[in-house]
């Protein structure tokens, strides 16, 4: 029996049944009965299906009665198909089919009529007898008789209106001459699109705390070996070979977790729930225009729409389709703009305007009026959409930029790319496309520039992400072919697949180590383990006891004794006194570098020691601070969660001490100060914001070098070079102690004062100040060539000093 117990299937759960089908093999009777008692007990199945090709062992009617007593009360079809099967056990599976509300097929080799007898097509056939006998009906009419009765037909034809006309996919468009120039059925939405990254930072993994790592991180513990101060002895962990499972954790390590089957029950409902939220995501994006065009997120958008020669086989298509995003997701703008680009660009306004209804309206009509003609110039239309001076006067720039196209610009793919970077460079624009496929070949119309749709896809999608923007992929007639925001669900689905399967993973090593099969011998376990159990030391022997002065005195007086026997008595009771006394003690005793302690018997009143105690040198490194921990309850059970509130800022070493840099935030003023930039690069320079990366990710404390090792006579480097990630700065490879989440930081912070930085390149090139430059003096003196060769110039720059004393001398009260 194969059973899957997950809410969704998947590709590879398709092809691990179809694995297990291949590996089945015909063996035995047909044990239908013992079938159903199993299939019965399960709780959650929708339908089941049963393929029977032999007759089976229990009678017909027993299997029929006990299906009838374990369905009673409870809605659970059986489809039924008789593959090959006799008169006999065609019955029986048409009866359990009609029984359980369920359908019946057959299927036979030798005759095609029995197919005719299952439940779908033997309604069709009734359905077909019935049409003919209608027609023949029709026909009697119509030769003015009816069984015997005599009957008149008239001759009027109802009428179709032309303007309601069935298409060719069954739907039904009006095609008068004035259908397109009916009014738009605005619908406003009921709440605002989001990209799918942004949905996801709420109803993500993570954002729900779904994540695997975080469920087990309470209970999760790594491989432990020290010394134990209590107890004296160097120690190991070995608790997890009892109830605790081993488990790879996202850094590469192996912990041993401590495996809770409730806690993990309920996080796989839960994991099951969000996974329905996502498919439902899913569904949702590829409903209405969003299936077309995806989704429109930003408040000031303009539309960028491909009327070239190539889009003329699918335009009406397209006109329908943009009609239906004009309906449903232009309502809720602030303001919009639409340009039509062929060989050259035209623009629906000067400026954006308001979405309003009698606008939505006079956008569509002037879309219609467009026809197909030219090649595709689109980088004249983007700039048009980005360089527009009147959005700019009006301080409403335009924050996404959709393009809709039907095939690669005439520009190559490089050089539209790097122009779109260095125009969307330090602003908050961006730019989306989507590739609108027609299913028709349009190789009689040549573009500009020919590609395939893989070539087009991925020059589009280059653009997309080159313009910090999604891509999206329609085809005429098959739906979506690839979408960002659904990649990115997809993604998210994966996880959760993965977290499922792992779980699993850890509930059945549970259940092995509570309800053994079998034993298994402790050397192969050891060799299966994911952590290797490192080699046990023997310990080693206790140093000989110090001597007091009374045991040093007697042993002095020992050696010092006349021997009086011979040669073989001196030996003999010399091995006799090494016999009686321990090793240590005569090995102590030959030891003549140990002195001896003072000793003396103790007093009453003494409270100390017979062996004093041995005067501890002071510590001279200092303690490193460590990180300072907040600890809190969560909500799910007794388990206990963890924050680090300070991390140690000064890290000492015997040789040198560096203090860490954080990344602090920075900030510059938004109004632009009337100073040279010299002056103002002196506060706001990069260095001086302290964000320079080669002081920040190069210290002292970070180089090596490499050291000669005489025991091998080879000059090796640090152990440790292999394991920290190397930097080369001014010329010197160091290591980088950055951590990833300090490197987003400075890449974060670094992108607002490149933004700032922009704003006051603009600033100076604006106004009179790309003329005159910047007047930063309080009292100034205005010296102007009136010679005969400014006699040209004259004009322009008088009218370039209106704007130098009204917009600086005026404004800054300059003298």
């Amino acid at each position: 029996m194969w059973i899957i117990c997950f809410p969704s299937i998947f590709i590879f759960r398709v092809n691990e049944v179809r694995n297990w089908v291949n590996t089945l093999r015909p063996s035995g009777g047909c044990n239908l009965l013992g079938a159903l008692r199993q299939l019965v007990k399960w709780k959650n199945i929708d339908s089941v299906v049963i393929v029977l090709g032999s007759s089976p062992d229990q009678e017909a009617e027993l299997i029929c009665q006990y299906v009838r007593q374990s369905l009673a009360g409870r809605q659970l079809p059986f489809h039924t198909v008789a593959y090959n099967c006799i008169a006999p056990d065609n019955g029986l599976l048409e009866e359990l089919a009609k029984m359980s509300e369920g359908r019946y097929h057959c299927y036979s080799s030798s005759s095609n009529d029995k197919i005719f007898t299952g439940t779908d097509l033997r309604l069709l056939v009734h359905e077909i007898e019935r049409a003919k006998e209608t027609m023949r009906i029709i026909h009697e009419m119509r030769t003015g008789r009816l069984d015997e009765k005599i009957i008149t037909i008239a001759s009027n034809k109802p009428k179709v209106p032309l303007d309601i006309l069935p298409v060719s996919d069954g739907t039904i468009v009006q095609r008068n001459k004035s259908s397109g120039h009916a009014s738009l059925n605005v619908e406003n939405p009921s709440f605002p699109a989001r990209t799918s990254l942004d949905w996801l930072k709420q109803h993500g993994l993570k954002a729900r705390g779904l994540n695997l790592y975080q469920v087990l991180a309470p209970n999760a513990y790594s491989y432990v070996r020290g010394y134990v101060s209590t107890i004296n002895k160097n120690v190991k962990s070995k608790v997890y070979k009892k109830s605790m499972a081993q488990f790879p954790w996202h850094d590469g390590s192996i912990k041993n977790v401590h495996v809770d089957p409730t806690l993990l029950f309920v996080y796989q409902e839960q994991l099951d729930s969000t996974v329905q939220h996502y498919l439902r995501r899913i569904d949702w994006l590829s409903t209405g225009c969003r299936q077309v065009f995806g989704t429109f997120v930003e408040q000031r958008v303009i539309i960028i729409i491909d009327i070239s020669v190539s889009t003329r086989p699918c335009f009406e298509v397209l006109k329908k389709c943009l009609k239906v995003l004009f309906e449903q997701q232009m309502a809720n703008k602030k303001q919009y703009n639409i340009i039509c680009f062929g060989s050259t660009p035209d623009m629906f306004r000067s400026s954006m305007v308001n979405p309003s209804p009698e606008y939505l309206q006079a956008s569509w009509r002037w879309f219609l009026n467009k026809s197909c003609a030219g090649s595709r110039n689109f980088l004249e239309a983007f700039k048009m959409a980005v360089e527009n001076n009147q959005d700019i006067a009006n301080k409403t720039e335009v924050e996404g930029i959709y393009l809709i196209s039907t095939g690669p610009p005439d520009s190559p793919k490089d050089l539209i790319c790097s122009f779109i970077k260095e125009s969307l460079a330090g602003k908050d624009i961006s730019l989306h496309t989507v590739y609108y496929e027609d299913e028709n070949d349009s190789s009689c119309y040549l573009p500009g520039r020919y590609a395939s749709p893989a070539d087009t896809a991925d020059c589009l999608k280059q653009m997309a992400h080159a313009g910090k923007g999604r891509f999206h992929w329609y085809k005429i007639g098959d739906g979506i072919v690839e979408s960002d925001d659904v990649t990115v669900i997809h993604g998210e689905l994966n996880k959760a697949y993965n977290y499922s399967q792992n779980t699993g993973m850890l509930l059945d090593s549970v259940k092995r180590s509570r309800y053994p099969e079998e034993k298994v011998d402790s050397s192969l376990e050891d060799e299966k383990a994911l952590v290797p159990v490192p080699p046990q030391q023997k310990p080693k022997p206790l140093p000989p006891p110090k001597q007091t002065a009374l045991s040093q005195a007697r042993l002095n007086g020992i050696r010092n004794r006349p021997s009086t026997a011979s040669g073989h008595a001196s030996k003999t009771s010399k091995k006799e006194r090494s016999k009686q006394r321990p090793r240590s003690a005569v090995s102590s005793s030959q030891d003549v570098s140990v002195k001896p302690l003072c000793w003396k018997p103790n007093s009453k009143n003494s409270s100390g020691s017979l062996i004093p105690d041995i005067p501890r040198a002071a510590s001279k490194e200092k303690e490193t601070p460590g990180a300072q921990r907040q600890v809190f309850y969560t909500e799910i059970g007794n388990s206990v969660g963890a924050i680090l509130k300070d991390y140690p800022s000064v890290v000492e070493d015997k040789k040198s001490s560096s203090i860490r840099r954080p990344i602090k935030d920075i900030y510059i003023p938004a109004k632009d100060e009337n100073i040279s930039t010299r002056e103002w690069m002196r506060k706001y320079s990069v260095s001086k914001l302290k964000l320079d990366l080669n002081q920040l990710s190069g210290g002292t404390e970070c180089s090596h070098s490499k050291s000669k090792v005489s025991t091998i006579n080879k000059t090796v480097p640090a152990r440790y070079c292999e394991i920290f990630p190397t930097v080369k700065v001014k010329g010197v490879m160091k290591h980088l102690h950055l951590t990833s989440r300090e490197l987003e930081e400075y890449e974060a912070e670094m992108e607002k004062v490149m933004k700032r930085y922009v704003k006051r390149l603009q600033w100076l090139m604006s106004g009179s100040r790309r003329i005159f430059g910047t007047v930063i003096e309080k009292k100034v003196v205005i010296l102007i060539d009136t010679s005969c060769s400014m006699a040209k110039s004259m004009p322009e720059i008088q009218l370039q000093l209106t704007g130098l004393i009204w917009e600086q001398l005026r404004e800054l009260n300059i003298m």
